[in-house]
């Protein structure tokens, strides 16, 4: 039972001695049709500020975040986490073709960074900026998530969903309805925080 429960804490440490790799969480926000944002790029909230509470949480777990470019110039997050106990914060990667940054984006902001536009992902996660890491939770739109899909990167995927619907000029977040049963997710916990649902599902 110890041993369980403390594999079960350690989880981020034993899977990347097992797996040479750090443990993989995608994280995303939707819409109740399944939508990331409106075909104009509102970056209006779709979570309530319950979700939004929650993913400060999942982030103090993550040694990295990782997210695109087209997130950091569309919605200047932070993606640092706002919490209420001593934390390290999590290291950022920026994955873009584009060379020259603002710096006065909040991305950056006391933050130790990695920029790189290497199109592998499996070298990214190889990658010596990640050498002493064990988790990377990404955060970003559903061209770079549905990558990670593709390649079999994501070995948790925890999908916030509103009540708000955004309609057929949505951007869808999968390509169809059935593509997390083709990669082979499970639904490991359902429940909800405030208005939203918070699904949590894993790989095999």
């Amino acid at each position: 039972m110890l041993d369980e429960e403390a594999r079960k804490i350690n989880e981020y440490f034993f899977f990347k001695h097992a797996d040479n790799r750090p443990f993989i969480t995608i994280k995303i926000a939707s819409s109740k049709d399944g939508k990331s944002h409106d075909a104009k790029g509102s970056t209006t909230w779709i979570t309530s500020e319950d979700s939004r509470n929650d993913v400060q949480l999942l982030r103090a777990e993550h040694d990295v975040i990782l997210t695109g470019g087209n997130t950091v110039r569309n919605d200047n997050p932070r993606m640092n986490a706002r919490v209420n106990f001593p934390v390290n914060q999590p290291k950022k990667i920026l994955l873009s073709s584009q060379k020259i940054w603002d710096m006065n984006f909040h991305f950056f902001k006391n933050a130790d960074f990695e920029i790189t536009n290497e199109t592998d992902l499996s070298k990214i996660m190889r990658s010596s900026f990640l050498k002493e890491s064990n988790s990377i939770m990404v955060e970003a739109g559903p061209k770079l998530v549905n990558a990670f899909l593709k390649n079999r990167l994501c070995d948790r995927l925890v999908i916030y969903k509103s009540q708000v619907e955004i309609g057929n000029d949505g951007v869808n977040w999968f390509e169809n309805d059935n593509v997390l049963d083709k990669y082979g997710f499970k639904i490991k916990s359902n429940y909800t925080i405030g208005p939203d649902i918070k699904m949590v599902l894993e790989n095999g």
